[in-house]
């Protein structure tokens, strides 16, 4: 039998915790919008051995995301791509959230900024770019949220580079996300953009302006609930 890739996450999530002690509540999306494990991690002695745990061998090479989960506050860091093709601007998106997104994803601890982007580009891409400068670095603050952070109080970290242009809107994208839903890649045209829920949505304005240096953008989309 095949086992779905979002089960291994899970067992991978649950594996981190028990290493780290991170004790707590957490739900887990297994599928559907209502197939949600539950499960709670309990204190372990600091006595207790978990060096076997080091056998199960998940990944070659295991990488760890900069950013965490406990209870319902979700905190990363992330790199994201600005990729502008011909007057339009790459996002993603995927079958379970109803929104466009940027393309890139979170730093792994030991990685530069720089290096996740290049990364996180060719991986949703399946191309090359090259980075032109670092354009902004983003604090977004969210709770308003369906899909995968369905009820969960965000914190983003996120440093947007401008990629170069290709002169080319190919790719030979083949993307997975992490909950093991295939990701799509759509080109938006900068005139359209406040026509479709994309993120971020600082983005139109940013392309409309011109700027000296990094710019600094600090999102509050947060609501009362």
């Amino acid at each position: 039998m095949k086992v779905p890739k979002r089960v291994y996450l899970l067992a991978d999530s649950l594996y981190d915790a028990m290493l780290s002690r991170d004790c707590g509540k957490y739900k887990y999306p297994l599928g559907g919008k209502q197939q949600m494990a539950h499960v709670t991690i309990q204190p372990l002695p600091d006595y207790m051995d978990l060096s076997f745990c080091g056998k199960v061998n998940w990944e070659e090479k295991k990488m760890y995301d900069c950013g965490f989960t406990k209870e319902n506050n979700w905190f990363r860091y992330r790199a994201a791509a600005i990729i502008i093709e011909d007057g339009c601007a790459l996002f993603a998106s995927n079958q379970r959230d109803d929104y466009y997104y940027s393309i890139g994803g979170g730093v792994h601890m030991g990685e530069t900024a720089e290096e996740a982007v290049l990364r996180e580009v060719y991986e949703e891409t399946g191309v090359h770019y090259e980075i032109d400068y670092l354009a902004v670095i983003h604090e977004n603050f969210f709770n308003n949220n369906t899909g995968t952070l369905n009820a969960m109080e965000c914190h983003e970290l996120s440093f947007y580079y401008m990629m170069k242009p290709r002169g080319t809107k190919e790719l030979n994208s083949n993307s997975i996300s992490a909950f093991g839903d295939k990701e799509l890649m759509h080109w938006v045209s900068l005139e359209e953009l406040d026509k479709v829920r994309a993120f971020p949505t600082f983005l139109k304005d940013y392309l409309s302006r011109e700027h000296a240096g990094v710019e600094h953008i600090v999102t509050d989309e947060r609501v009362e609930r």
